[in-house]
């Protein structure tokens, strides 16, 4: 059998709803405006990611095929507009993939427009419309987000960086690109488990007690209680109806004692 066809993307900012400085298509292109027409580039701030998902897929005889790469700094909501077009542009890209076995991302958790408080759950819900149920959808997040219902309905695999500071995104990208995949072979079916702890706060990670919190998920992951355990801290300056930190616990099929976890950890 040959490996999968995947479809990658990066489309990234963290929306501070307070802020009075609106994010455009403009703001993103402060940092370089990566397109599918654009070769991916080991210098850049954002390709690498990609670069190290094209090379673990096509290890394993798959073909991927990058889309955008967008990144802007945290500002107000995207300029609603902008954050369609940019949208629309990505789905186009999908579809001319088309068929896909594997979607792979970078998002960010607590992306917000103008008339679209999620937009996470909004792309993942259009790019499930696209791929079709059994395609396996997975992503990276920051876990300065806001978790909800859709982006958790649309998506197989999301997991969220564990460190704060965030120093560990070739690890989070490592842990979705190796779910992905077995979950495209059949060795997994992925459920995942969200609990709302009901909490808002800032939580580094260097030192105790968080660190030694962050260490107990590792280890049940370790322990095979689940395949993947995110704590998503919630972003308090995004004025959105799901911020707050939550737990989110992605288990071999095991909605029970996924949802079980999620409410003990939490």
């Amino acid at each position: 059998m040959s490996g999968p066809r995947t479809f990658g993307a990066i489309f990234t900012t963290e929306t501070n709803s307070f802020s009075p400085i609106p994010t455009t298509r403009k703001s993103f292109g402060e940092y370089g405006f990566s397109t599918v027409e654009t070769p991916l580039n080991p210098d850049s701030i954002l390709d690498p990611l990609l670069i190290a998902a094209k090379a673990f897929y096509e290890a394993h005889g798959g073909t991927f095929f990058p889309s955008l790469r967008l990144f802007a700094q945290p500002s107000a909501p995207i300029v609603q507009s902008d954050y369609e077009e940019l949208r629309d542009e990505l789905l186009r890209d999908l579809k001319a993939a088309m068929p896909v076995d594997i979607v792979f991302l970078l998002l960010h958790g607590a992306m917000m427009a103008e008339h679209e408080e999620d937009c996470e759950g909004d792309i993942l819900q259009r790019i499930r419309e696209i791929v079709g149920p059994d395609a396996i959808v997975g992503a990276v997040l920051d876990p300065h987000a806001h978790l909800t219902d859709t982006m958790i309905d649309n998506s197989d695999i999301l997991a969220f960086l564990k460190e704060y500071p965030h120093t560990d995104i070739p690890q989070r990208a490592l842990e979705v690109l190796s779910l992905t995949l077995r979950a495209w072979k059949g060795e997994i079916r992925p459920h995942m488990s969200a609990h709302d702890i009901r909490l808002l706060g800032m939580w580094p990670t260097q030192h105790d007690p968080v660190r030694s919190f962050v260490d107990k998920m590792s280890a049940h992951e370790a322990e095979g209680d689940a395949l993947s355990i995110s704590f998503i801290h919630g972003f308090p300056w995004g004025d959105a109806s799901e911020t707050g930190a939550k737990r989110l616990v992605v288990t071999a099929n095991d909605p029970e004692g996924g949802a079980k976890l999620a409410q003990e950890l939490g």
